[in-house]
């Protein structure tokens, strides 16, 4: 994983929300989620393994198609691949017994993975089992665990909570591919666990880690490499530079500048255009520029058909997805 990645990494651990869905199945049904490509022997293998029998549980199937829905824009081509195989078993269990998870035949995703996701999803006491019949990445794992949830409530998992905890699962694992999976699960709970402690105290994730920044700066002096001064340096110089280029007059929005520094140039004058008739329709708005040039980017992307998500968004432009959310709203009202 590259430096300018590990950083990335390391940021959007901190950034992650904890969640407060109320993850429940059905009258405490067990499910069993399977990828649909597995051959009629490898799925009575897997519900085998699983130890139940097909008529004894909730299954749910589960295509590719489902896993670009959830995990598109997140997770790399490499890890959705092309067709589902990972498989899942969830049985709720009594309050306070935790998640407990055991894996097999999985090449990157880990039990740590996935307890510390669906903890951030909402899930928060239950036996989880994900496995495959050969080695697989894992992702369509997730994917049928989400799918279960809605599935058994009957409504959708809210947007901004299944992209967190999308996110956390990659992420974690990016970050695990260079420092150990063990190691990177135990950055994310323990980033989760400072917060929980003074979450009376601060209305988000963001606001904990604006007043107490030392955390991130504790694990970038333990996992980044000698060289990060000088990267640092180079990166200020680079954006100072940027910064320069910009040619801003005084009757220019500042919007319109945020968006002059961080939209590519095949983007840019649709952005810049649609914002001045926004604003022109609209009068005087208020608000974080930042907030209003990502809505306009995220707007504009969608629309000319790019796969783009708000968590992308909101992180180039250092603003929580929530508030990208809301302002996208106040676009298109």
């Amino acid at each position: 994983m590259s430096l300018r990645k590990r950083i990335a990494s390391l940021a959007i651990c901190g950034t992650l929300v904890l969640g407060s869905i109320n993850f429940a199945f059905a009258d405490g049904a067990r499910v069993v989620t399977i990828g649909v490509n597995n051959s009629p022997e490898q799925r009575a293998t897997i519900l085998k393994y699983f130890g139940v029998n097909e008529n004894e549980v909730v299954v749910l199937e589960v295509n590719n198609q489902e896993e670009r829905k959830y995990l598109e824009g997140v997770a790399s081509e490499a890890q959705l691949g092309k067709k589902t195989y990972s498989c899942a078993y969830v049985e709720p269990t009594k309050a306070g017994s935790g998640i407990n998870v055991k894996t097999a035949n999985l090449t990157w995703l880990t039990s740590s993975m996935v307890a510390s996701t669906l903890s951030t999803a909402g899930l928060t006491d239950a036996d989880v089992v994900v496995a495959s019949t050969f080695p697989v990445s894992g992702t369509g794992a997730l994917t049928g665990i989400m799918k279960a949830f809605e599935d058994s409530t009957g409504k959708p998992l809210e947007e901004e909570k299944k992209e967190l905890a999308s996110e956390e699962l990659i992420i974690t694992g990016d970050l695990g591919e260079d420092i150990g999976a063990d190691k990177a699960t135990g950055i994310v709970n323990d980033i989760k666990t400072l917060f929980g402690q003074y979450e009376d105290l601060y209305k988000d994730m963001k606001t904990f880690l604006i007043h107490h920044t030392h955390i991130l700066y504790k694990y970038m002096q333990q996992l980044l490499e000698p060289s990060i001064a000088d990267y640092l340096k180079k990166q200020k110089e680079e954006k100072m530079d940027k910064l320069a280029e910009v040619a801003v007059t005084e009757d220019d929005c500042k919007v319109c500048t945020v968006l002059k520094q961080n939209v590519e140039a095949e983007y840019l004058n649709s952005c810049i255009d649609f914002w001045n008739d926004f604003k022109e329709a609209n009068g005087e708005v208020k608000g974080s520029e930042n907030g209003w040039a990502a809505a306009v980017e995220y707007h504009i992307k969608k629309v000319a058909g790019q796969v783009i998500t708000q968590a992308q968004i909101s992180k180039k432009y250092e603003i929580s997805p929530s508030t990208l959310g809301k302002r996208y709203k106040d676009l298109k009202a």
